[in-house]
C-alpha cells in the first residue's frame, strides 16, 4: 500500500491528509492563522495514530508549494523536509494554483481555459492560466490590478473558468468580462495535494529535498512597528 502525507500550509488552513494511491485515509483542516509553526507536528502524529501508521509506514511526503504565505509555505517545506531526511523518503511538491486548476477542470466539463488566481498583499493576484488537460498555458506569477490583462492572450477561447478567492474581481481587473465562469469558493485542497503528488510519484518526479524551494513568486514582507 502506497503511503503519501500532504501538507498544505500556504494559506490561513492548517491542512494535512494521507492517502493510499487516490484514497484518502485521513484529512485534518484547522482554521489557525499564525498557528502552523506549534500544530503541523501534532497534527500529523494524530493523522497516523488515527490510521493506524507510522512514520516508517510513509513512501513520500507532498507539500503545497505555494504561492501564498511566506512563512506558512516556510513551516509546511521545513516540516516536509525533516520527515524526508529523518525517513529517507522522497518529497513531492504540487502548485496550489495547479490544485485549483484541477478542481476546476474536474467540476465544469465545459473548461477549456481554467485560470486560478490568490490575492496576494494589498492590490496583488497570484494567477495562472491552464489549459483543459490541465498543462500550464502562463505559469505561476505575481500581479498587480490594473496592470494585468488576459484578453490578448485569451480572446481566442471559450469555456474560461476562474476561480479562487475573489474571482470576480480578478475577472474584471485582467478584462475577461462576463463571459468567464465564475467560482470564488475554490482554494488549493490537501486531498487534491496528495492525489496530484500520487500521480507525480509514479512517474517519479521527486523534488531535491536539500534545495527544493516554494514558489513564493514575491519578497518576503516585514512590516515594522
Amino acid at each position: 500500500m502506497t503511503l503519501i502525507l500532504a501538507i498544505e500550509t500556504a494559506g490561513e488552513y492548517l491542512a494535512i491528509a494521507f492517502l493510499s494511491g487516490y484514497k484518502t485515509l485521513y484529512s485534518s483542516v484547522l482554521y489557525l492563522p499564525h498557528a502552523h509553526s506549534q500544530l503541523t507536528s501534532s497534527c500529523i502524529l494524530a493523522g497516523l495514530k488515527s490510521i493506524g501508521k507510522q512514520m516508517s509506514d510513509l513512501n513520500a511526503v507532498a507539500v503545497g508549494s505555494g504561492p501564498g504565505s511566506y512563512t506558512g509555505l516556510r513551516i509546511g517545506l521545513s516540516v516536509a523536509k525533516g520527515i524526508c531526511f529523518g525517513g529517507d523518503v522522497p518529497l513531492l511538491s504540487v502548485s496550489g494554483l495547479e490544485n485549483m486548476a484541477r478542481q476546476m477542470i474536474e467540476k465544469y466539463p465545459q473548461t477549456e481555459i481554467a485560470v486560478a488566481c490568490l490575492p496576494a498583499r494589498k492590490d496583488e493576484f497570484f494567477f495562472a492560466v491552464f489549459s483543459k488537460d490541465g498543462n500550464p498555458i502562463m505559469s505561476p506569477q505575481v500581479g498587480k490590478s490594473g496592470e494585468i490583462d488576459l484578453t490578448s492572450f485569451l480572446t481566442e477561447f471559450s469555456g474560461i473558468v476562474v476561480g479562487g478567492k475573489s474571482a470576480g474581481e480578478f475577472a474584471r481587473i485582467c478584462g475577461l468580462g462576463d463571459s468567464a465562469i465564475l467560482d470564488e469558493t475554490l482554494f488549493p485542497i490537501v486531498a487534491v495535494t496528495g492525489k496530484m503528488a500520487y500521480e507525480k510519484w509514479q512517474e517519479g518526479k521527486f523534488e531535491d529535498v536539500a534545495f527544493f524551494e516554494p514558489a513564493y513568486l514575491k519578497p518576503v514582507y516585514i512590516s515594522g512597528k
